[in-house]
Formats: structure tokens, sequence, C-alpha cells
């Protein structure tokens, strides 16, 4: 029996569509929570424990998405995203259940696995999709992780105002089960690694205490203070254990995390370019809905409330979740090259212009759209393109988790790194202490500028236009000859 191509674009449409559901539920469990953080501190009376809501969901989410993304390639995509969505749908429904803000912490670190959904999606779509494709693919799939924390911090404001905020948690239960039986009853079933083998146990051991430490310390600095021991003891133990687990897995035969693959150019660049955007451009949303509530007596800022602030920002995530299948296109058209180049420059002429056009609400908001977010959107799209088209078959959804856990540890660089820079230059005035001189601002927005040079340089040296004539990549274990293979111990 023949297949049409009509048929064939329909099983293809089915694809996307059930994987873009599966990612807009680890922007909804990510993102929905912060609309309820004031309400919580109040009526918990502890900031700092509140607070483990959301740092509990991004230490596990870190972690994950390098692990359940190799446990993907090896053992099937399809069977992970269920495990991942089923812990998602488990953890919401124990946060929504409780008033014991452990137990609810307990709750959210099981929503946190979620954060592996989008390297399983992109191993999925690469395993299924034609080589054509796939960059377009990429793109939709990288936009539903925006849409979903958009939507998710709509409807939790609403929630919230309506005095509902535990049933945010019901909400996102309620999302992820569809997601699992949409899942479960229309993606093919993905094929697993035809002989796993033993697997590297002591390499997933290492790797998730290493990055939790590290991520935990980056977390904590302007709470417990740079000097803290307890600060230095985290970045330091992280740091070693993870030397440690690199050396080990660089020489391992057979390695859960193939760290030789970033040994690569074009893999290397990605994860240098993912980690410039995570330290710069990335932090352009939290940044402006600062610099917009900023008294516009202070010199700098528009001083407009948090509401309006909020509503305005819609307008530049709107542009990203539409700029990111725009990027897959223009990935298949011109290379990830041209892409990343693309973005990084749209990056370095908005930050440059915010420095001197930043008194005026809507240009601020168009500068944001139309730089920052669009240049956001071609960065996630372009990086995530090149180490995909970098790694074997047999590794996408890896190398895929490895680029999502240099991005977290490099946003929480950078947001620390930002937050010492305004808290540096505040304004000694009584009426307006406390808040960011102009200087702080305009030195951010100049490292986010240098930021961006950089990653022009080094997005130069990734893959042109591809060759129509060029095959797909076959897959490879690390033993066969399209592999890297490792030292022997």
């Amino acid at each position: 029996m023949t297949v049409t191509s009509g048929e064939q674009s329909g099983k293809w449409l089915a694809l996307i569509s059930v994987l873009v559901l599966a990612d807009i539920v680890s922007g909804v469990e990510s993102m929905m929570i912060y609309s309820a953080m004031k309400t919580m501190i109040t009526l918990y009376g502890d900031g700092a424990s509140v607070g483990w809501l959301v740092t509990a969901y991004l230490l596990v989410s870190a972690a994950s998405a390098a692990i359940f993304g190799r446990l993907g390639d090896l053992y099937g995509r399809k069977r992970m995203i269920l495990i991942v969505l089923a812990c998602a749908v488990i953890g919401s429904l124990i946060s929504a259940m409780t008033k014991d803000l452990t137990v609810m912490i307990i709750g959210r670190a099981l929503q946190g696995v979620s954060g592996a959904i989008m390297a399983l999606s992109f191993g999925l779509a690469r395993e299924v999709l034609p080589p054509g494709k796939l960059p377009l693919a990429i793109g939709i799939l990288y936009s539903a992780g925006a849409i979903g924390g958009t939507g998710g911090m709509v409807l939790g404001g609403i929630l919230v105002d309506a005095g509902a905020w535990h049933s945010l948690f019901l909400v996102g239960a309620a999302v992820a089960g569809l997601s699992f039986l949409f899942t479960a009853i229309a993606l093919p079933p993905g094929a697993g690694a035809s002989n796993p083998g033993k697997i590297d146990k002591l390499g997933g051991i290492l790797f998730v205490p290493a990055v939790a430490a590290m991520l935990l310390g980056l977390t904590n600095i302007r709470a417990w203070g740079l000097f803290d021991s307890r600060i230095l003891l985290l970045l330091a133990g992280g740091a070693g254990l993870f030397a440690i687990w690199l050396r080990y897995e660089w020489r391992h035969p057979d390695p859960l995390i193939n760290v030789r693959l970033f040994a690569r150019r074009e893999a290397l660049t990605a994860l240098l370019c993912i980690g410039l955007f995570a330290a710069g451009g990335a932090q352009a949303m939290q940044l402006q809905m600062l610099f917009l509530q900023q008294p516009v007596a202070t010199g700098i800022g528009l001083g407009v409330s948090a509401t309006l602030a909020g509503v305005a920002l819609l307008v530049p995530n709107l542009t990203a979740v539409l700029m990111s299948p725009v990027g897959g296109y223009l990935v298949s058209l011109r290379g990830n090259r041209f892409v990343v180049m693309t973005g990084f420059l749209l990056n370095l002429f908005a930050w440059l212009s915010l420095m001197v056009f930043n008194d005026d609400l809507w240009t601020v908001v168009a500068l944001v759209s139309f730089g920052c977010m669009a240049g956001n959107a071609l960065l996630g799209v372009g990086i995530y393109n090149a180490v995909i088209s970098a790694a074997p078959l047999d590794r996408t959804s890896e190398a895929s988790g490895v680029l999502t856990v240099m991005r977290g540890l490099s946003h929480a660089i950078g947001a620390q790194l930002i937050m010492v820079i305004l808290a540096s230059s505040t304004i000694t005035s009584p009426m307006h202490g406390g808040h960011p001189a102009p200087s702080g601002y305009l030195t951010v927005f100049a490292m986010i500028a240098g930021l961006s040079v950089v990653g022009v340089i080094l997005g130069a040296g990734l893959k042109g236009p591809p060759r129509s004539d060029a095959p797909e990549q076959p897959t490879a274990s690390p033993h066969s000859a399209g592999a890297i293979t490792a030292r022997p111990r």
C-alpha cells in the first residue's frame, strides 16, 4: 500500500502536535509558580523556604535533562517522555493535595523532571522526521516552551487574583495528564539502542550532585553572599566533583554522557554559544520587568505598575513564539551559522540601543521584542540545531540535554552577575534608596552587548548552508566507526 505525501504530512503534523503539547507542559510547570510566590511568602511567612519551590524544580530539571535524554536514546524516547509526564502529574497532585510546604517542595522536585521533555522531543523528531523537515520542527518545538511559560504566567496570575493559588498545581496536573494521554496514543514507539548493554551508573551518580551543587551555590549567592562558607563549599565541591565526572566519562569506553562529542568543533561552539546566550540575552525578560518598574525619578526606568509591565512584555513573548519557527526555516535555507550570528547581532543592536533609547515604554517594548526576543528565538533554535546536527543519531537527546544543563548553569551565573552589578551602584537618596542607579543598568546593558559580540565571533565558526545532497549522519554507537572512541583506561 502506497503512502501518499498528504498522509505522510498528516502523520508528521500529528507527531509535532503531540510533542508541542508535551513541551508546553514543561513551560507551564516551570513558570506558573512565579505568579503565586508573593502570596505564598505572605501565607507561610518564610521567603527562603518558599523559594525552594523554585529551587527544587530548577535543580532536578537541570540534572534530569541530560540523564533522561540519554536514557531516551537507549531505551526509547517515547517511553521516557511518558515516564517524565507521569512524574509531572504525580508531583503536581502531591503539591495540590497538601498545605505542608515541605511536601509541596517534594512535589515540585518531581515536577522538575519535566525539564527533560524538550531534549527527548528533539530526539524523537530527529528519529522520525526527514532531515529536511527537522530544523523547522526544532523551531516549532522550541517555541512551545515559550507558549507554555507565557500562558502559565498569565493563567497563574488570574488564579492567584481569584484566591485560588492552590489550583495552579491542579492545572499543571491536568495539562501533564492530557499530554500523557495523547503521547501514549499518538506517538510512534520510537527506537532505543539495539543493544543498550550495561549502563554507566557511576556517570549518572556523579553528574547529578555535581550539577545540583553548582546550581544551588549560584542561585543562593545573593541571599547568602559570595564569600559565605556554604557558597564556597557548594561551588568548589560541585566543580571538583564535576571535574572527576568529566575525567571519568572521557575515559569510559561506553559513557552515559559522551563528553568527547563536545571535542568536535560544531558541538563545542554550540556549547559555548548557549553559555553566552544564557548569561546575556536570555536575561532580557527578568531584567526588563525590573527596569520597567524602576521609578522615573531615579534617572532611568519607566515607573509602570507590575501589571502593566507584565502586559507590555507579552508582546516580546509573542515575538519569540513566532520567530522560533522562522529560525528553523532559516536554518534549512542558510544554515546554523547565519541564524546564530543573526541572533547575536539582533541582541547587540537591541542592547546598545537600550543604552540610549530607554525613556519611552513602547520604544523599549519594540527594542525588546524585535531585537532581544527575536534574537533569542533565533539563537535558541540555531544553537540546538547545531548540536543536534553534530551528534550521532543515537545520542541526540543526550546532546540536547547537555546543552540544556549548560544553559541552566550559565543563566544562573548571568543572573547573579547582573544582580551584583545593579546592587553595587544604587541610588542613595532617602526617597529612592534601594533602587539601582542609571550607571548600573547601563553597565548591564553594555555587558550583554559585549557577550553578544563574542557570540557573533564564535557563531562564525558554525556550519553554513546545508548541501542538498548531504546525507543524514548515520546512527553510531560508541564502538562504531562514526562514533568518537574513548581512550582505554
